[in-house]
């Protein structure tokens, strides 16, 4: 009788162990659930060399395109909560820099790309909005600007911004499907 209550002690001990050592995340609640989105600094990784200057102001564009397009349907806050979801968002040439972020990006940069097109040509845009328990609801990445054929020394600096409102778009509409 001993021998089967230390079995048994033994067993309960152990499932114990286990039981306590899984986390099981709860489900994720349907986009539905949310109401507010914390939009977390644009982070930029661009290769030495570049403009500190276009980096900012790229990252002012991608930052408002995407303010723009999630405000009709979420309190844009910078409290997290239970029904806030988190957009993380990043400007990337590929080339490993350390990511540079910019608290409150302004635009400051006027005409044409000039020699800034080769850097602005290589970024790629990278975004995904994560729910509260870490689940990526949608994600948006690779939007590669120089793809479009619209990136030369003589276009505007409104050629990137209106690429940055695109990609916003989409994955706000990705979001919603």
């Amino acid at each position: 009788m001993k021998r089967r209550k230390l079995l048994a002690a033994c067993l309960l001990s152990s499932l114990a162990a286990v039981t306590s050592s899984c986390s099981v995340s709860p489900a994720t609640p349907p986009v539905t659930h949310y109401d507010s989105m914390v939009i977390e600094p644009i982070q930029t990784s661009l290769r030495p060399g570049s403009s500190p200057a276009m980096a900012e102001h790229l990252a002012a564009d991608y930052q408002s395109a995407l303010r723009t397009a999630f405000y009709k349907r979420y309190r844009l806050t910078g409290t997290p909560g239970p029904s806030t979801l988190h957009l993380r968002a990043r400007l990337d040439d590929g080339s490993g820099s350390p990511p540079r972020t910019f608290a409150r990006p302004k635009r400051s940069m006027q005409g044409t790309l000039g020699a800034d097109a080769a850097h602005v040509a290589a970024l790629r845009l990278e975004a995904e909005i994560v729910a509260p328990n870490g689940k990526v609801m949608a994600r948006s990445h690779g939007h590669h600007l120089g793809s479009s054929g619209q990136i030369r020394a003589t276009s505007h600096w409104m050629i990137p911004r209106s690429l940055a409102e695109t990609d916003a778009q989409y994955l706000a509409e990705k979001l919603s499907h």
